[in-house]
């Protein structure tokens, strides 16, 4: 759940951000999720069951990321950005061949190369791409763990 501030409403609304594909979702949803930036606004959604969710941000924090980034709020991202060759030479890397984390490193550096970038979405490429880069530092038996957990529950995002 992540707060995200409206500059045309002048507020925050809650929703829920739709993570990567668990197995469950439909192959068209996986097409169109490709960069893992779908949302669904809480309000318009009904809880049935499973755990409650705590929003990643306060509305004030949500108004304040909604500014745009300075090469100061993009510090970390591009410590991420930095971390390229290491990970790729990480064997789980090498052995899964992670096209998810090309994938998000590609979404960080046009995030870290834009002037229009907002705080929000530096934090969000920041937060994705530390994800991705600690699943190739698995081990192989580790990853398949990992992955048949993915099948059989949600994710923690």
């Amino acid at each position: 759940m992540l707060y995200i501030w409206s500059n045309k409403d002048n507020k925050a609304e809650l929703y829920y951000h739709l993570g990567d594909v668990n197995g469950f979702t439909h192959t068209n949803f996986e097409e169109n999720n490709e960069e893992h930036m779908s949302f669904i606004k809480a309000a318009d959604s009904k809880y049935v069951s499973g755990p409650f969710l705590k929003p990643l941000n306060t509305v004030d924090e949500a108004k304040a990321d909604a500014k745009v980034a300075t090469a100061a709020d993009k510090k970390d991202l591009q410590k991420e950005i930095d971390q390229e060759n290491a990970v790729h030479n990480t064997d789980g890397y090498k052995f899964y061949h992670f096209n998810f984390y090309d994938h998000a490193l590609k979404r960080a550096k046009e995030i870290n190369s834009s002037d229009k970038a907002t705080v929000s979405e530096v934090k969000e490429a920041t937060r994705r791409l530390q994800m991705k880069a600690k699943l190739a530092y698995l081990t192989v038996d580790e990853y398949a763990a990992y992955s048949n957990s993915r099948n059989s529950m949600p994710e923690k995002y």
